[in-house]
C-alpha cells in the first residue's frame, strides 16, 4: 500500500508539471542506498525538502521580522482572532495580515473550537550516533523521510548526528481536548 502511495505521489507531481529532477520514484536498491531500512521496496525522492532546526528557524524568522520593523509579542495569550486583529488578555494587536499558525491549539480561540482537529505529533530523538552507525543507516545527505502510510510518519538526521523520528497518530481526544498528560 505504501509503494502504491509513493507511485501516486510521483504521478500527481507529473500531473502538476513536476519532472524527474523535482520528484522521482526510487527502486528498492536506490532507496536503500539513501536509507537502509528493513523491508524497503522503493521510495520517492525530492531534493527540495529541507531538514531544519525548528528553534533556529523561529529565532531567524523573528530577527528578520524585527529588522523590518515588526514587533513580536511573546508570552501574550491570544484569546480571539478577527480580520486584521489578534485580541489578547492585554489589548488588541492590529495588523494588515494576521496569520493563524496555532495548529492544534486553535481550539482554545473563541469561536474556533472545532475549526482544526488537534492531532498530536510525537517525536523522539537519539543521542548523537557514531559515524559507524550512520554508515549502516544512510542519510548521508541528511535526507528527510516518511513511509507513505496513512498516518504521517517522518524522520531525519540532525546536523549533530541524532536520529529524529516522529509521527502523527496519537489518539484523537473527544471534543478536540488538548492536555499535557496526552503528550
Amino acid at each position: 500500500a505504501q509503494l502504491r502511495s509513493a507511485r501516486d505521489e510521483v504521478a500527481s507531481a507529473r500531473a502538476w508539471g513536476r519532472g524527474p529532477d523535482d520528484v522521482r520514484l526510487l527502486d528498492r536498491d536506490e532507496a536503500r542506498a539513501r536509507l537502509d531500512a528493513a523491508g524497503t521496496l522503493g521510495a520517492t525522492y525530492t531534493p527540495d525538502c529541507a531538514a531544519v532546526h525548528p528553534a533556529r528557524l523561529v529565532r531567524g524568522l523573528a530577527r528578520a521580522v524585527e529588522r523590518r520593523g515588526g514587533r513580536i509579542h511573546e508570552r501574550t495569550r491570544v484569546t480571539a482572532l478577527e480580520p486584521g486583529r489578534a485580541v489578547t488578555e492585554h489589548g488588541t494587536v492590529r495588523a494588515g495580515v494576521v496569520v493563524r499558525a496555532t495548529e492544534g491549539y486553535t481550539r482554545s480561540l473563541a469561536g474556533l473550537t472545532r475549526e482544526v482537529v488537534p492531532v498530536y505529533s510525537l517525536v523522539v530523538a537519539t543521542e548523537p550516533l557514531p559515524d559507524a552507525t550512520w554508515e549502516r543507516i544512510g542519510l548521508r545527505e541528511r535526507e528527510t523521510f516518511t513511509d507513505h502510510r496513512n498516518l504521517i510518519v517522518y524522520g531525519q538526521r540532525t546536523a549533530d548526528g541524532r536520529m529524529v523520528f516522529g509521527g502523527r497518530g496519537a489518539p484523537y481526544h473527544f471534543g478536540s481536548a488538548v492536555r499535557p498528560q496526552f503528550e
